[in-house]
């Protein structure tokens, strides 16, 4: 049970190293796609102000053509210039939106990763929690099974000294047994003895009764003897 425990805790252990792990590497993402968000948006800013000069510049190529136009021959080179400048706005523009696009993709991107890195954090934090309350309840468990392991202990001293006592008591049962079947002999002698003594009494008894009735007999002829008269000499026989 104890190696068992140890491993159990040893896993929790790594569990929650790992996790931990985990929520730091999802921190540190976390704050590199928030400065890749930054960095998107400064792009994106700079884009922003290279579009406006691009369009600047194709109306100022414009309003060049135009004059040019109007020079007429001694415009026709400038014209020239002025129209490449124009295609040269045109194209950065292009790019410019271009870059743009991909800006907002990476802009969305980033605020998606950035949602998904908040998930993923507290996802973590719910398992470093998690792995927490399990370790937590295994050593509650532990400590409860320590403690059953205990009481089963006392309980099996306490069976141990009822079985001791047990045998002691079994012992005393047969030393009684044999003091009774030692009593059960000596009644059968004391009940003959007893049995002789209530023939003899009945006996006795008799003999008293036969000499009660002699007695009566015996005061009956003194009184008729006194009723007579004076004392008359008793008879011999």
């Amino acid at each position: 049970m104890n190696g068992e425990n140890r491993r159990t805790f040893e896993l929790i252990r790594q569990l929650e190293e790992k996790t931990a792990r985990n929520e730091q590497a999802a921190v540190q993402i976390e704050a590199i796609v928030t400065q890749l968000k930054q960095q998107a948006q400064s792009i994106s800013d700079i884009m922003g102000t290279i579009s406006g000069i691009a369009d600047q510049t194709n109306l100022l190529a414009l309003n060049a053509s135009i004059e040019s136009a109007r020079a007429g021959e001694w415009g026709r080179g400038f014209a020239v210039v002025a129209d490449e400048i124009r295609k040269l706005a045109e194209q950065s523009k292009q790019a410019s939106d271009h870059i743009q696009r991909i800006v907002m993709a990476v802009q969305e991107n980033s605020y998606q990763t950035v949602d998904a890195m908040q998930e993923v954090k507290a996802s973590t934090g719910e398992q470093v929690q998690a792995a927490r309350d399990v370790s937590e309840a295994v050593s509650t468990m532990s400590a409860t099974i320590r403690t059953i392991a205990k009481k089963i202990e006392q309980h099996g001293q306490i069976v141990t000294g009822l079985g001791a006592n047990a045998a002691q008591l079994v012992s005393e049962m047969e030393y009684i047994s044999s003091i009774a079947q030692e009593s059960a002999a000596s009644s059968s002698q004391v009940a003959a003895v007893v049995h002789q003594q209530v023939r003899d009494y009945e006996t006795v008894t008799i003999s008293a009764e036969l000499m009660n009735q002699m007695v009566a007999e015996l005061g009956g002829t003194v009184s008729k003897f006194i009723v007579e008269g004076e004392l008359s000499p008793i008879p011999r026989a």
